[in-house]
């Protein structure tokens, strides 16, 4: 199926596909007629994903920190 300019997008965003990513798709769309791989829509993030995604990333920098004030040379894990 073919979205139209405006139907609500593949991402579920709840916008319309023409200002969502009907432009990215373009773009996808060229550089794969150019012989580029491009990747498949499953590797696209929602908005929720990526806000968990900086979540997570937060929380593993707050661990490395850790970790990195408190190791000290000749200690045992």
């Amino acid at each position: 199926m073919r979205l139209k300019r405006n139907d609500l997008c593949w991402c579920k965003s709840e916008l319309k596909y023409k200002n969502c990513h009907l432009e990215f798709d373009k773009k996808l769309s060229d550089l794969k007629r150019k012989g580029h791989i491009v990747p498949t829509k499953n590797l696209i993030k929602t908005k929720e994903q990526i806000e968990g995604i900086k979540k997570s990333a937060e929380i593993n920098n707050g661990l490395l920190d850790l970790i990195s004030e408190n190791i000290k040379e000749g200690m045992t894990t």
